[in-house]
Formats: structure tokens, sequence, C-alpha cells
């Protein structure tokens, strides 16, 4: 194993595959541990691979969202090009359906998370396009569960034109049938495969199988999308059905328009009350329009759609495994019509909306559009008060969801901030100010919603500078007793950024070299480097730059 990939020391190996090892890594002038992907460079597709990944890289490391594994570097050493990226310890997506650990509903936020992720680089030209459980990976904390969008590998930017003509890059299952039919690929493919791994999430089966992959891709082209049974829809609302209907739609202008519809619809379905109708879609495009028109709103991306039906897909499919791509020819037609699908009962608890309705009444039509309905909005500041009184795990989770469900309203972000604070998750306060910021939400805009929050945030700051101040009085005290003082403020204020300072302080001071390096990994692990806290009390680099000090 190489010790050292670009500037990183290589720890271990992480995983492998056929074009490429991923080794844990760290950049030691920072103190953070990375994930390198490397490729070898003979083993790469094509003389224009490197133009490729350079091009793919530059475009994915521009991406930063909570929900996309974040690129921090790339380039090329010796025989290998290598992507530095974020290191997220966890299990990925297929794992996680395959321990069966998780409900239903939490199941929904993953995949509403992977649309927010989605969203974000769609609307930067790029296209992920393969979208499978194990590029998806999923931290747990006590707050919830993460996901993460990984491996842009065979991600491209919209109108590139470095990818090799006749190349199906992607795993077969997940594929959407226009990628199948020509090789190219659109926001809306990457929509059809989360729509596949939210069925299989779901029904814990995929929707489309077969003996052999010409098999699994005559069912994508021809087959209509399965409905869940009674069994498979316990504890969801059967609202589910026609979103997953639409969302595994054939022709690619009858899905959600959008990653940032689908989750939207997504998390309506977790709301028992919801009356199924209600999912955020826009009208779709004539053909004549669909030509003249590539983008279907503003803000999203969407390549033009292949003026040939899905339904002039191939029959006869030869395929060829080169190093994880699928080689796709063309070679005769296929029926003109798909297999109807058996009749459906409209009835019982697991019965589909209109729109899954309609797909099984009528065969090879597009799934029709749901009529707009007015559907009074609730009282948001009514709702979010109600979640303060509920235990402060579940109010949290209730009140990250509303704020989801209604990014447009200040006080429920308010709310949320209050619950946050009061328990002292720091680190998810800065994420929400961030993600109302990317909405136009100022905190002022959110106090003048709800005043409560002005009071909390005056609590807050007094209290904060009432710890720093007790902080400072113990380190002009005894060492040793301000170690022992430190260490205990240090366990009750987690977060306190300073206060974590102030505590390597006096483990410096006084050389409890064992104790300083066991704090400073935790702190590490819970993203508080040297680098940051410095920042945040600058007389910890004083101290540290000290020769007979430092450590």
């Amino acid at each position: 194993m190489r010790e050292t990939i670009g500037k990183y020391r290589v720890i271990r190996e992480l995983g492998h595959g056929a074009m490429g090892t991923v080794f844990l890594g760290e950049d030691d002038s920072i103190g953070r541990q990375v994930a390198i992907k490397t490729i070898r460079t003979d083993s790469t597709l094509g003389a224009e691979s490197k133009a490729r990944f350079f091009r793919e890289a530059q475009a994915c490391g521009a991406l930063n969202h909570p929900n996309i594994v974040t690129i921090y570097d790339f380039g090329e050493d010796g025989d290998f090009l290598y992507l530095a990226m974020e290191y997220i310890p966890g299990e990925d997506l297929h794992k996680t359906f395959l321990s069966g650990d998780s409900s239903s509903l939490e199941l929904l936020e993953l995949f509403a998370q992977i649309c927010d992720g989605l969203q974000h680089a769609h609307e930067r030209g790029v296209i992920h396009r393969d979208i499978k459980p194990s590029n998806i990976l999923v931290t747990k904390t006590p707050r919830g569960m993460t996901a993460k969008i990984v491996d842009f590998g065979v991600a491209r930017t919209a109108n590139s034109d470095l990818t090799n003509s006749g190349i199906i890059m992607g795993t077969v299952s997940y594929l959407a049938p226009e990628y199948i039919n020509s090789g190219d690929a659109s926001h809306l493919s990457d929509l059809f495969s989360l729509a596949v791994m939210a069925f299989e999430g779901l029904a814990g089966r995929k929707p489309f199988c077969g003996d052999s992959t010409a098999a699994v891709l005559l069912q994508i082209l021809t087959t209509p999308a399965p409905l869940l049974t009674n069994d498979e829809m316990k504890g969801l609302n059967p609202g589910i059905q026609g979103i997953l209907q639409q969302a595994l739609a054939k022709n690619p202008a009858d899905r959600f328009s959008s990653a940032e519809a689908f989750g939207m619809a997504l998390l309506k379905a977790k709301v028992p009350g919801w009356d199924g109708q209600s999912v955020p879609r826009e009208p779709a495009l004539s053909a004549d329009e669909r030509e003249t028109e590539p983008l279907s709103r503003p803000g999203t991306i969407l390549e033009k759609t292949n003026k040939n039906s899905w339904l002039a897909g191939a029959a006869a499919l030869l395929l060829v495994t080169v190093g994880g791509v699928w080689i796709y020819r063309s070679q005769n037609k296929i029926p003109s019509q798909p297999t109807p699908p058996p009749e459906v009962s409209a009835s019982g608890p697991g019965a589909p909306i209109s729109a899954a309705a309609d797909i099984a009444k009528k065969v090879g039509s597009p799934v029709q559009k749901l009529p707009p309905q007015d559907v009074k909005p609730p009282d948001i500041k009514k709702l979010g008060e109600a979640l303060l009184k509920e235990p402060p795990h579940q109010a949290m989770a209730k009140l990250r969801d509303l704020t989801k469900q209604y990014p447009d309203q200040p006080s429920a972000y308010a709310i949320y901030l209050i619950v946050l604070i009061k328990n002292q998750d720091f680190t998810e306060v800065d994420r929400v100010r961030n993600e109302a910021g990317a909405h136009g939400i100022t905190l002022d805009q959110m106090k003048r919603a709800y005043p409560q929050l002005a009071e909390v945030l005056s609590v807050l700051s007094k209290s904060t500078d009432s710890i720093k101040d007790q902080g400072e009085a113990s380190l002009k005290g005894d060492p040793i007793q301000a170690v022992e003082t430190l260490r205990a403020m240090a366990q009750k204020h987690p977060e306190h950024q300073e206060i974590q300072a102030m505590y390597l302080i006096t483990l410096v001071k006084t050389r409890k070299s064992a104790e300083f390096d066991q704090a400073r990994a935790s702190l590490k692990a819970r993203g508080m480097s040297l680098e940051i806290l410095k920042k945040a009390y600058p007389p910890l680099a004083q101290v540290l730059a000290l020769p007979s000090l430092g450590s």
C-alpha cells in the first residue's frame, strides 16, 4: 500500500472496485481525515478519460450541500488519478435496507434528503447518473439519520460531450428507460433511479427484476411499475402509491419535474392525514414545447428529451462488462405497446390514488395530471408551538420536517432554533441558520415572526459570556485545579469551542500529553480541529507555539 497520495498520508484501505481503490487518508497540515478515491490511468476507458475526470471533478467540487459528500481536492499522482473527499464513517443505504432497522417513515426522510442533494446538483448542471443504494452513505446520530450522496464518478455536467457515445454508465437495475434507449441522461433520469431505490427500500424488493441483465432492461422499458402490496403499505399514507407511480413513469415528462417536487411529495406522504392528492406537480410540456423549451422550470437542469418514444427501445440487447461500464447497442424494435398490467381495485387500505389507478386502466398512456386543489395551509406558529411540548428528540425531528415542508416560513425555523438551543445542539443550529439563509430568511425575520427566539438568543449570549468568564478565571488559578475544573466544564458544554480550547491549554501547561492527545482526537471526531479551536480562542495558538510547552 502506498504511504502517500498527493499531499495526503494514507492510513488504510477502505475498499476497492474494478477501476480503483478507496483509501482513508489524512491531510496532516490541517489534521483532517479524507476518503481518497483512486483510479488507475491504465484502467480507464477512452483517450479522453483524463479530461472527463478533471472536468467532472471540478464540477462536483463546486457542490456544497449537507446531503452531498464534499470533494476537497483532486489530481494525478504517478499512474493514479485521485479524488480527496469528505470521510463519512457509517454504512451505505444498501446495508441499511438489509438490516431492516429503519422504519418506512425514516426511509422516506432519507429519500427526501437525497432529493435535496440532487436538487442542489441539478441546479448547477451536474447529473449523477449512478444513483443507487451503495452510492448513498448513511450516518446515524441521536437526532436521526442523514443521507449523503457519494461517487459522482460517473456524473457528468449537462451538455458535456465527454461521455463516449453508446456507453451506458450506472447500475442496470436503476437505469431510466431513456438512458437505456439513447445513453443520454437528464436530471429526470436521476429521479427515476431514486424512485427505483425508494420502491426497493419501502417494499424490500426491486420494481423491475429478471434472470438476466437483458431481462431487467426489457422490464424497465416495457413493464409498468408495480404497486406496493397491502403488507408493504403498512404505516404508510396510501398517497405514496401515486407518488411512486409518477416517479417511475416511462416518459420523463410524466415524472416529477424536479428533485425538489419529488422530495416535497415524499415528506407529505409522512403525514397521516394527507389527502394524497396535493402533490407538487408542474404541468407537463407538449411535444412541441419540449423541443423548443429544454428547461422545464427556472433553476433546474433538463436536457432535451429524445424525440423518439421510449417504446422505440431495443429487445435484443448486447451488454459487455468493461470495468463496471455497460455498453449497449440497439438491434431490433420492441413491440409498440407495453404488456398490460393487472387490473387494480380502487378500494381497500392499500388502494392507489387517481394517478396510479389511471396507469392501471390506461395501458401506455401518460400519468394524468392531478387537478390543482386549494389546500388551506396550516398555522405554522401554532403547529410549532404544539411541538415544543413534545420530548426534545421527537420535537427536533418533526420541526426539521416542518422547515422542509414549509421552507418559506420564518416561524418554523425560529421555533426549531429554540429547541436546538435549549438542547445545546449548536452544530445543527448553524446548519439550520444556513438553510434558512438559502431560502432568503434572515435571523431578524425569524425574531419578528416569533419574538421568543430573541429572548432565547439573549439568554444564550449572556450564558455563553458567563461560561467563558468562568473558564478564564480558572485559567488564572492553580494549573492542577484548572485541569479538573475545565475538564468538567468541557464535558458539560461539549459545543463550547472556547471552553474546549481552554481545556487543551491546561493540558499543555500541565504536560498531560496523553490526555491532550485523547482530547484532541475526540474533538476532531466531533468536527473541532485545532485550527478551528485556535480561531475560536486565539490564546490556544500562542500556547501551542511555545517550544517549551507545545506538543
